[in-house]
């Protein structure tokens, strides 16, 4: 393994790996010599959105701007990741993060204001990045009839809904935004945020999409570990105190428009992670389940989730 770590030396000298389960790329833990804590992560062979260099200059303008984020650490060589093999990796700083227990337990007030406001800052900074940023546009339909998504779902479209759904998400304000917003990508250090990660998407899109993903990700913790009366006594005021957070700080609060296409870009965000697990070259059971599950539960409480500006003010 010294192998991978070798372009920085200088950096690590005398080093513990630990490999890190359960990632969606490979990761290793690195202990440097003077107790310094990095990850080393393999790189995609295809990036998911932006390349290393656009992101490291992403990630330079956050950080100058107050964001906590994780910078890739230069190779003794100058550069931003080495290569190995047939892949590119890189160092990363590791940042604090210390929440504990299972993921969908209860959170306090605090900390769900604390993500709503870390989300709308980095949409700010996002939005005066002076650097240009090659990605692609986030489109937040999904076409229900591709034999990928889960027939649970698609038993849940009605042509009233898919109307819905449709008038809903067309025509929202678009800018730059982290795009794979979700609760392992946002890290909590007593119970604040403590950095984002994985910034390596940064379509071009609707903000809500980001929020909305992560209430999903939220949503499907909590139906992992209440049942349907428990999820519901958390979620409505635990998702609240996210949006409370979010419109403090954001430079121009979500409009009435983008309030109401919370609840239809969550379900979409949840299909869509359903549909996308379905697929033969990543199938898994257990994210479409959790996908398919969020997805069914957003549509019988609709109702409760009509994020308005009449509720939570625009």
């Amino acid at each position: 393994m010294t192998r991978l770590t070798a372009p920085w030396a200088s950096v690590l000298g005398d080093h513990k790996i630990d490999e890190l389960p359960g990632t969606t790329q490979p990761l290793w833990r690195v202990t440097a010599e003077n107790g310094s804590s990095f990850l080393l992560k393999q790189l995609p062979e295809f990036p998911p959105g932006v390349g290393p260099i656009e992101e490291y200059r992403v990630l330079q303008h956050l950080q100058a701007n107050g964001i906590s984020v994780a910078i890739p650490v230069v190779t003794d060589d100058g550069r931003i990741c080495a290569s190995h093999g047939e892949f590119n990796y890189s160092l990363l700083p590791q940042l604090p993060a210390d929440e504990t227990g299972h993921p969908g337990a209860r959170r306090s007030k605090e900390t769900c204001q604390s993500v709503g406001a870390a989300i709308a800052q980095l949409h700010r900074e996002l939005a005066r990045c002076p650097w240009p940023i090659h990605s692609f546009t986030h489109k937040m339909t999904l076409d229900f009839s591709e034999p990928n998504v889960p027939e649970q779902i698609r038993e849940c479209i009605t042509p009233e809904f898919q109307q819905t759904l449709e008038e809903s998400l067309t025509d929202l304000p678009i800018q730059r935004i982290h795009g794979d917003c979700n609760t392992g990508n946002i890290l909590l250090y007593r119970a604040r945020v403590s950095g984002f990660i994985d910034l390596d998407h940064l379509p071009i899109g609707p903000r809500v999409y980001d929020i909305a993903y992560y209430l999903v990700y939220r949503l499907q913790d909590l139906l992992e570990l209440h049942n349907a009366a428990g999820v519901e006594q958390i979620f409505e005021p635990e998702f609240a105190e996210y949006l409370s957070g979010y419109q403090s700080e954001a430079p121009m609060p979500l409009t009435s428009q983008e309030l109401s296409a919370i609840a239809p870009a969550m379900f979409t965000a949840a299909a869509g992670l359903a549909a996308w697990h379905s697929l033969e070259h990543v199938y898994d059971a257990k994210k479409v389940r959790q996908g398919t599950n969020a997805a069914i539960w957003i549509r019988c409480h609709l109702p409760q989730l009509e994020f308005t500006s009449d509720r939570w003010g625009s």
